[in-house]
């Protein structure tokens, strides 16, 4: 089983690395006092690609692939000049421990983002060989290693290694992320109303619920029962669009299994007469969680099993986004 592994100095390298703290340091006090004062909103993905692009002459000069396995979008609060260093950091480490292929992945969740960096320290054909003392766990405690805690820590970034079986994850994590402000703002939004007044506010709205399972339209009924909605239910695409034909609800509310091609299609012709319909998906997959404003699929997102708790404060964000944005009219027919 991985375990979190503290790795401790040799007494020969002690004087190296008396050397390089004392340069680790210096670049602490230098970066923290950046981090204070320059967080803007930057796109990891980005600066991610960018940084291993920069560096792709010399992972091709060592023979080590760097593959970015998966990439999707996470703003994150930081200093751009110093995510940039500490990401370059991360790949001079890397190249110099890995004995195998390095994998990059961006893990977006509800409350911050991760960056996870995987690779083999050890080749399966060094363990219980003399070769594995040249590829020690001790190895990776480089001075790269030293020089990316430093950053990090000065940027209030959390990480963390874990080694096991000759292999090592490292994590990332930004916690200040466009998503989790936006899930903040939402939330201070609705506990700002009293409950009367949030019911007040989208009392009489039509909802359309589109869910296959039997379950989850009771779960999402019993959530909304108490707003004062007029909620449909519909076990199929092809209902909801034949429902749309008659007139457009102010909302939809959909299970993920159902978003498919034919879904896609419904949503695009609801763009076309309503640009700010609001959409909401009831997910299992909770890393996916955001709302509308800084998703690209357009859409807020409820866990599947946060439905109670979730659902009502996502449909009265979204509602009074879209009132304040819009002309208080009704959207028209759907003409498909």
């Amino acid at each position: 089983m991985p375990t979190r592994t503290s790795i401790n100095p040799s007494v020969s390298d002690l004087p190296s690395r008396a050397k390089a703290n004392q340069g680790g340091k210096a670049a602490s006090r230098r970066t923290r006092v950046r981090s204070r004062n320059s967080s803007e909103p930057v796109e990891l993905a980005a600066v991610l690609r960018g940084v291993v692009s920069h560096r792709s002459r010399e992972i091709a000069n060592r023979g080590t692939d760097v593959r970015l396995s998966a990439i999707p979008p996470a703003t994150v609060f930081v200093d751009a000049p110093l995510l940039f260093n500490v990401l370059a950091t991360l790949i001079d480490w890397a190249l110099a421990s890995a004995r195998s292929e390095i994998v990059l992945l961006i893990d977006v969740l509800p409350t911050k983002a991760r960056l996870v960096c995987q690779f083999a320290y050890q080749t399966p054909g060094m363990l219980g060989t003399d070769l594995a003392a040249a590829s020690d766990p001790a190895h990776l405690d480089s001075r790269h290693w030293r020089l990316l805690q430093q950053t990090a820590q000065a940027m209030e970034l959390p990480v963390a290694l874990t080694v096991a079986s000759g292999k090592a994850e490292l994590s990332l994590e930004f916690p200040r992320t466009a998503a989790a402000a936006e899930r903040r703002r939402a939330l201070r939004i609705d506990e700002s109303l009293p409950a009367a007044l949030s019911s007040r506010l989208v009392a009489g709205n039509h909802v359309l619920v589109v869910a296959q399972h039997h379950e989850v339209r009771v779960q999402v009924a019993d959530a909304l029962s108490s707003l004062g909605l007029i909620v449909d239910f519909g076990m199929s695409v092809n209902e909801a669009v034949d429902f749309c034909r008659d007139g457009l609800p102010h909302a939809i509310v959909v299970e993920s299994g159902l978003c498919r091609d034919r879904f896609t299609e419904l949503r695009h012709d609801i763009a076309a007469e309503a640009p700010r319909f609001v959409f909401v998906e009831i997910i299992e997959d909770h890393r996916h969680l955001a709302m509308t404003g800084l998703n690209h699929t357009g859409m807020a997102h409820v866990e599947g099993d946060a439905i109670a708790t979730s659902l009502p404060s996502a449909l009265l964000f979204e509602l009074a986004r879209e009132r304040a944005a819009s002309a208080p009219t009704r959207p028209a027919p759907l003409s498909c």
